[in-house]
C-alpha cells in the first residue's frame, strides 16, 4: 500500500501542477473555477476504491470480479452525481468543469487500473 500511496501522490502532484498551469496560463474565458475540487475528489475516491479492491482480491476470484465491477459502477455513478450537482450549482462554468472532470476521470481510471494490474500480478 505504501508503494501505491507514493505513486498516487506523484501522479496527483503532476495533475495538480497541470491544472494550475491550465488556469494561470490560459485565456481567462477558458479557466475552470474551483478546479481544485476535481483532483481532491479523485484522489480520495481512488484511495478508497483501491483499498477495498485490494482487500477483496484476497478472497474468491469470482467474488473479486463481481466486487470490482460493482465498485466501478459505483464510482461512475458518484462521478455522474458530482458533475450534475456542480452543473446545477454553477451553470455558467458547467461545460468547462464537466470537460475537465471527464479528463481527470480518464487519467485517474487509467492510473488505477494500471496500479491494480501490477498489484494483482505480484500476488499471482
Amino acid at each position: 500500500m505504501k508503494s501505491f500511496l507514493k505513486k498516487l501522490f506523484l501522479f496527483s502532484l503532476i495533475i495538480v501542477i497541470a491544472d494550475y498551469c491550465w488556469n494561470n496560463f490560459i485565456q481567462v474565458q477558458y479557466t475552470i473555477h474551483n478546479i481544485w475540487i476535481i483532483p481532491a475528489f479523485f484522489i480520495s475516491l481512488t484511495l478508497l476504491l483501491h483499498y477495498y479492491i485490494i482487500k477483496a482480491s484476497k478472497g474468491n476470484q469470482n467474488n473479486f470480479i463481481r466486487f470490482y465491477l460493482g465498485m466501478t459502477a459505483l464510482k461512475m455513478m458518484l462521478c455522474v452525481i458530482a458533475v450534475v450537482a456542480y452543473c446545477l450549482i454553477d451553470r455558467p462554468n458547467a461545460m468547462g468543469f464537466a470537460l475537465m472532470f471527464m479528463i481527470h476521470y480518464l487519467l485517474f481510471t487509467v492510473f488505477e487500473v494500471a496500479s491494480l494490474m501490477k498489484e494483482l500480478r505480484k500476488k499471482n
